[in-house]
């Protein structure tokens, strides 16, 4: 059962007098964020400027991201590639000589398509599903096609060092990138936020993911 924030919440998103609607998209490899006031021009604003992005084709950023050893945020995207991989370099290249324990590297927590980890055994049954091949899945759950290869996502998420940490708070830290990111935007084109409460927020979540892990989202 949903908690009764959780509930208001999404009456609260449902209202349709919002003065900026955002969306968020984590994908697979990029992410990115867009945005368009609620004044009926329906002119979408797409930030390429995100990482310096501008520099490259795309308009996404890398879905990575860089945390301390306490989970702090450190840096998102391909910031957080930058950024772990001259740590890397400014210790090798250090003549003292740290322990490997003592390195900030070692320490650091870098999920690298974090999305991506968090369902690929999901990506694995929705395969098997499709083939036709899922035996049992396919039996049980024959009377609802839609939600055969559905599944829970990951708890946790192992970093490149090897230590956990749970998914939720390594998707608060990019959410609040993306929304920090978001408010930069509306400073740049002048829109006044008076309350949080005035924007839309729009995540995008894979259709393969089942309700409690879209729950996570809430």
């Amino acid at each position: 059962a949903k908690s009764r924030e959780s509930f208001d919440v999404l009456e609260w998103n449902k209202k349709g007098d919002f003065k900026v609607v955002v969306g968020i998209d984590f994908g697979t490899d990029g992410s990115g964020v867009a945005w368009a006031i609620n004044d009926g021009k329906s002119e979408v604003f797409v930030d390429q400027e995100i990482n310096d992005n501008a520099k490259f084709v795309d308009l996404k950023t890398k879905t990575n991201i860089l945390l301390d050893e306490s989970g702090e945020f450190i840096a998102f995207g391909r910031e957080a590639t930058e950024k772990y991989i001259r740590q890397f370099e400014d210790e090798d290249s250090d003549d003292d000589e740290e322990s490997n324990k003592e390195k900030k590297s070692n320490k650091w927590l870098y999920f690298s398509q974090f999305k991506m980890a968090l369902y690929k055994k999901a990506i694995k049954k929705q395969a098997l599903v499709t083939a036709g091949q899922g035996g049992g899945i396919m039996d049980e759950e024959k009377k609802d096609d839609n939600d055969a290869y559905k599944t829970d996502i990951k708890t946790e998420l192992s970093a490149a060092n090897g230590k956990k940490l749970p998914s939720r708070l390594v998707f608060i830290s990019a959410l609040k990138f993306m929304k920090e990111h978001a408010f930069k935007m509306f400073e740049k084109k002048k829109v006044v936020i008076n309350d949080t409460k005035e924007i839309k927020w729009v995540l995008t979540v894979p259709a393969i993911w089942s309700d409690k892990s879209k729950g996570l989202m809430e």
